[in-house]
């Protein structure tokens, strides 16, 4: 699979979609939308699990995705805090 747009990449490059005979080929037009979890469950990069032990939080965190588990993880903490950092500048507003 080879896209025009270098950073567009298979999440899994080894699986094949389609085996061809010598001298066939497939054209492919795809169309890709972003969206987040809260819009449609088909957006969800994980299903997470936690429980309360003491004064800890275990959380059990399965992708859905092409992305690893501590990779969601990461990418659901920069979602944090772009989202602290817009409260806090609201708040400052506020004041």
């Amino acid at each position: 699979l080879k896209s025009t747009d270098k950073d567009v990449k298979p999440a899994y490059p080894k699986i094949p979609i389609v085996e061809l005979l010598e001298d066939q080929e497939l054209q492919l037009e795809a169309t890709a939308q972003l969206g987040v979890g809260r819009e449609h469950a088909k957006w969800q990069a994980a299903v997470v699990g936690y429980e309360v032990d003491g004064n800890k939080f275990v959380f059990d965190v399965e992708s859905v995705c092409g992305l690893k588990p501590e990779e969601v993880v990461i990418s659901a903490i920069e979602v944090l805090e772009k989202k602290f950092k817009e409260f806090g500048k609201l708040v400052k507003r506020i004041k």
